[in-house]
Formats: C-alpha cells, sequence, structure tokens
C-alpha cells in the first residue's frame, strides 16, 4: 500500500521511496520532508508501482537494493524498459562493487549507500536528489527549447538544420530535405559533421563550425564574407553530383539559452544559383550597353528612381559642359541639373517611367555645368541594374530648334499682326475690293464688297464666281474680265453692270 502526501506544494520536489523496511520508509520521509523542499510518498513493495504511468506524477525515485519478488535493480531496470528516465538513486545497505556498477549501466543516476549517523545521511541523500532532478530538469528545458527550435525552423523557407555543442544534429528541416534528399529522421542525432556530407559529398567542418574563425581562415572556402555581431554571413560555391555548378548563400550564429550559455549552433542555406546567373547576365548586359553608350552619339544617363546619378557616357558630359562623367556623378543627383520651371514635370515623368510607361518624348530645360540653360529632348525607359530597376535615358540638345521655334511663332505673330493691319485698311476703302487666285476662286474681299455683293467673307472665300451665284451672265461676265486681267495689268477696275460704282479686282499668283 502507497502511503500518499496530499499536500503538496508546486515547488516541491515530488519523490517515490520503495524499500521493504518500514522503519526506515517512515524515517526517511520525516527526515526529508522536514527539509521543506520535499514531498515524499513511500511504498514497500516495487511491484505496486509498475503500472503503466503511475510513475509520471513524481520528479525522482529513491529506492532500497535488497527487497523481496523485485529487488532494486530489477526495479530500475523495468522502469527503463517503459521508457522512463525518471532520476533513480540506488540507497541500500548492500556496499558491493558489483551492485552499483550494475545500478549504474542500467541508468541509475546515484548509488548511496545506508549507515551512519541518519541526519548527516538524509542530508547527504537530499543533495544527491536535487542533484539529480535538477539535472533531469536542465536536460527536459534542453529537450523542450530544442524541440520549440526545431518547430520554428521546420517552417523557416530557407534550408535549415542546427547542431548542439557536440556537432550532433538536433534540427533539420523541410527544406533542407528537400535540398539534400535526406529527412529529419535520417539526419537527426547524427555527428561527425553528416550534414557537410549530405550537402557538399565529403565530411568537413563547414561555417557553423568556423564562427570563431578569423576572415583569412573563412575566405579559403567562402567569399563575400561579413559579420553582424555573432553572425556571418558568407556564399560559397560547389559542383552537385550532376554536375551542375551551385551557388549558396549561407548565414551562420550561436544558440543560446535563458541565461546567455551557447547551446549549440544554427545554419541556414540559399541557394541563389539562379540570382547569380541573372546578376552575370545583368552584369554582361551592362558591360555591352556601357561600350555602346561611350561611343554613343546620343548622350545617355542611368538614372534611379529618385534621380540619383549612376552614369552618363561622353556625349551627355559634354551636352551638360562639365569636365567629366565623375564631376557629373559628384552632382548626385540629376534634379540639380533640371531647370526650377520643370521640376514637377520631371518627377511626373519618372514616376510614369516607374509604371511602366515609357513609350513618350518630352523635352526640359537644363541649366548646364557653365550655367547656361539648354533645352533637351528626351526619352526614358526602365532597366534592371544589379538587382535594381533604374531609368535609361537618352537625350539630345535641341536649344537650336527651339531657338528657330520660337523665331518663327514672332514671324507668324508680326504676319498676322500685319494681316489684321491689312484687313483693317482694306475694310476702310469705301470701294469693293476682292482678290482671286489663278483658278479664279475668291481668296479675299474687303466689307464694301461684302456689304455690295450681300455676302459674307465666309461664304465667298474658296469659291468661284458660279458657285457663289450661279446667274450665267454674271460668271461669264467675270470670267472674261479675269482672262484678261491675267494677261494684261494685274490691277483692273471693272463694272458688273451698267450704273454699278467700279470694283477693284486683284488677281493673285496663287498654287
Amino acid at each position: 500500500m502507497i502511503d500518499t502526501d496530499n499536500s503538496v506544494s508546486t515547488n516541491q520536489i515530488s519523490l517515490l521511496y520503495v524499500d521493504d523496511e518500514e522503519v526506515l520508509l517512515h524515517l526517511g520521509k520525516r527526515f526529508l520532508e522536514r527539509m521543506g523542499e520535499f514531498s515524499v510518498d513511500i511504498v514497500q513493495s516495487a511491484g505496486e508501482v509498475l503500472l503503466p504511468g503511475f510513475l509520471q506524477k513524481y520528479d525522482a525515485i529513491i529506492s532500497d537494493y535488497q527487497m523481496p519478488v523485485i529487488d532494486g535493480i530489477e526495479f530500475l531496470k523495468a522502469i527503463r524498459e517503459q521508457g522512463n528516465d525518471i532520476p533513480f538513486i540506488l540507497f541500500t545497505g548492500r556496499g558491493r562493487e558489483e551492485v552499483v556498477i550494475e545500478a549504474i549501466n542500467n541508468g541509475a543516476d546515484f548509488y548511496l549507500q545506508k549507515g551512519g549517523e541518519p541526519k548527516s545521511q538524509f542530508a547527504e541523500l537530499s543533495h544527491k536528489i536535487k542533484q539529480a532532478v535538477a539535472r533531469k530538469r536542465a536536460e527536459k528545458s534542453l529537450k523542450d527549447s530544442q524541440k520549440q527550435l526545431a518547430d520554428i525552423i521546420d517552417f523557416l523557407p530557407d534550408a535549415t538544420f542546427a547542431i548542439d555543442r557536440s556537432g550532433t544534429i538536433i534540427a533539420w528541416n523541410r527544406a533542407i530535405e528537400k535540398m539534400t534528399g535526406y529527412s529529419s529522421s535520417q539526419m537527426l542525432g547524427k555527428g561527425n559533421y553528416e550534414y557537410a556530407a549530405t550537402l557538399y559529398g565529403h565530411r568537413h567542418p563547414v561555417l557553423i563550425d568556423l564562427l570563431n574563425e578569423s576572415n583569412e581562415v573563412l575566405s579559403r572556402y567562402y567569399t563575400n564574407i561579413s559579420r553582424s555581431g555573432n553572425v556571418i554571413q558568407a556564399e560559397a560555391e560547389y559542383v552537385n553530383t550532376q554536375g551542375d555548378l551551385i551557388a549558396l548563400f549561407i548565414k551562420a550564429c550561436p544558440l543560446y539559452d535563458n541565461e546567455g550559455n551557447i547551446t549549440g549552433y544554427i545554419e541556414s542555406i540559399r541557394d541563389i544559383t539562379e540570382v547569380k546567373k541573372s546578376a552575370r547576365k545583368i552584369e554582361e548586359n551592362e558591360r555591352k550597353y556601357r561600350v555602346l553608350a561611350e561611343y554613343s552619339r546620343d548622350a545617355i544617363l542611368i538614372i534611379g528612381f529618385d534621380g540619383t546619378i549612376f552614369y552618363i557616357n561622353p556625349a551627355g558630359v559634354r551636352m551638360v559642359e562639365e569636365e567629366s562623367a565623375d564631376t557629373v556623378l559628384a552632382r548626385k543627383n540629376v534634379m540639380t541639373y533640371v531647370h526650377p520651371d520643370f521640376y514637377d514635370l520631371v518627377l511626373h515623368d519618372i514616376e510614369q517611367v516607374r509604371s511602366g510607361n515609357d513609350s513618350y518624348i518630352s523635352q526640359y530645360k537644363l541649366i548646364t555645368g557653365k550655367n547656361r540653360e539648354i533645352w533637351i529632348e528626351t526619352q526614358g525607359r526602365k532597366i534592371q541594374m544589379d538587382v535594381a530597376d533604374a531609368i535609361y535615358v537618352t537625350f539630345r540638345d535641341i536649344t537650336q530648334k527651339k531657338q528657330l521655334e520660337e523665331e518663327r511663332d514672332i514671324f507668324l505673330k508680326r504676319l498676322l499682326s500685319q494681316q489684321k493691319f491689312t484687313d483693317a485698311l482694306l475694310d476702310a476703302l469705301p470701294l469693293p475690293v476682292f482678290w482671286k487666285d489663278k483658278n479664279f476662286r475668291f481668296m479675299g474681299c474687303n466689307q464694301a464688297y461684302c456689304t455690295y455683293m450681300g455676302i459674307s467673307k465666309e461664304d465667298l472665300v474658296g469659291k468661284t464666281i458660279d458657285e457663289v451665284w450661279p446667274d450665267h451672265n454674271i460668271s461669264l461676265e467675270t470670267i472674261t474680265h479675269d482672262q484678261e486681267l491675267i494677261h494684261n495689268n494685274p490691277v483692273q477696275k471693272y463694272q458688273i453692270k451698267e450704273g454699278v460704282a467700279p470694283m477693284i479686282n486683284i488677281m493673285q499668283d496663287h498654287k
């Protein structure tokens, strides 16, 4: 029968004490519980407590060795066969060496021989119990944290594994299973650089094993090495079993417990083969672009979406009147060349290119390095530069074209002004005046003619006389006069009908 203490504190260590000597059981229970750190249940036979799951409520077991039916060693074996690793202390009056060895070999945590002064003996027993329980709790805490770590690692997108301080694999996630073809069940618990063998084909130290080495040592195996605190990242290449060159990005760092002690190490691996291929392709394209740009007659500029200047070709340097490309790059931002009146337009166009709309041409005014204003016509398109997008800009100087356009506009304004003056002058004449081209179509008339003929300029201009007045006699007479005018005097006056005031007719050579 088990003597159970039902008043167990959550901070106390729960013990099961097994001994066939009832007096010693009660004596031990009293001594241990008097310390205030233990709750002790006692039983005289080991057979009473071997039911599955019964021992789960205890933190440790104290057992005598020599007992009827089941002795202490058999009791220990039965517990371990159940898969139970509860701390077990053999507390016996027998001190034979073979008993001690057998107890340790079967998983006993401590062996303590009875005898001597009870107070000191139970004090020693108390110390052994606390030591065994603390160790077991630490192991459980470590296993729990490793399990939690493994669960977290398992959901990481990058191939990741972790090892303890001895180099034994304690975590192997799904991504690294896919990368290597080895499952976690095959890898957990293995050491001797087994993780390197699955990745690289042979056992050797990898980044996770070289955290304390200098960059000089790491550079023998890795490139692009950088450190941030205790984290190291680097790149490596290897040839896989299919003969393909694989590029890897690797990060590794120590793992710590709550007290800041290193408990292991973790490494994550990312296959960057395609990224490297893309980068090499971009570099090759950039090299081609640069060669073409250097010898291009067009000005070429590459900028970021924030206006940062990445590149300008020699033609561009000449156009903005700087000494060299370095001088332009030192200005850092393209907006330093843009005339203030065009800031908003340039920023708007940059956003248009960012959104993919680069099929239009814009015109801006720039201020060159010599503080001279020039007009440019430009077109930009989005390109990929390194790992970021940029704008590839071509531009040409249209200052002379703009000046000609301005001169043309001024001339047209003057011409229009002169035309208005001529029209006003003709409209002031009392005589009707009209003029035609060689095809006898009206090109214009003054207001007196419109009033006299009862027609507007809009209804007259561009038409022949018979289109305006289908009266045959008028048309015939007018055509006759027009023909005479072509062959004789270029300015003539004539009457359409008798008694009508004379009109001035001007024929113009208009093709």
